[in-house]
């Protein structure tokens, strides 16, 4: 086989691949680029201490899971709950050290983030892992998993 054979099929497997997941590639960036940019702007409601703008992250039926066993169901139930972990840290911010995106289909993305967390003005590093799914032409947060990393030190 000639080396443009190969590379022409190499090119339509991988576009065939896209298009068996329901996306064309150019729409897969556009779509990372918006999970993205929706968790950046997550981040900064998030360190603002803005529920109602962290509200409009959020799907209705999110759910939110923590490393300190809260199991929280519904919008409303965990923005309670985010707010309840911000009153005793009321300087808390958070950046992500590292994003990343990996889509299941079209329409569902799990977005992985290593975090740093400064409380009281300590760093602590976290993961926190988020299911995004398309609503309404909008990337929402059905799933929140968040959870802190040990140093290992203290392994």
């Amino acid at each position: 086989m000639r080396k443009t054979s190969l590379v022409a099929l190499a090119v339509c497997f991988i576009v065939a691949a896209a298009l068996m997941n329901g996306q064309r590639p150019s729409s897969r960036n556009a779509d990372e680029a918006a999970i993205r940019k929706a968790w950046q702007d997550y981040v900064a409601a998030w360190n603002k201490h803005d529920s109602k703008l962290l509200a409009t992250f959020l799907a209705e039926e999110v759910d939110r899971r923590t490393a300190d066993g809260q199991i929280l169901n519904g919008r409303a139930e965990t923005l309670a709950g985010i707010e309840r972990a911000w009153g005793p840290n009321k300087d808390s911010t958070e950046k992500s050290i590292q994003v990343d995106v990996r889509f299941l289909t079209a329409d569902i993305a799990i977005l992985d983030a290593r975090d740093e967390m400064r409380i009281a003005g300590v760093p602590v590093r976290t993961n926190h892992t988020s299911i995004f799914v398309r609503e309404n032409g909008r990337w929402l947060t059905a799933a929140i998993r968040a959870w802190r990393l040990t140093p290992p030190a203290a392994r």
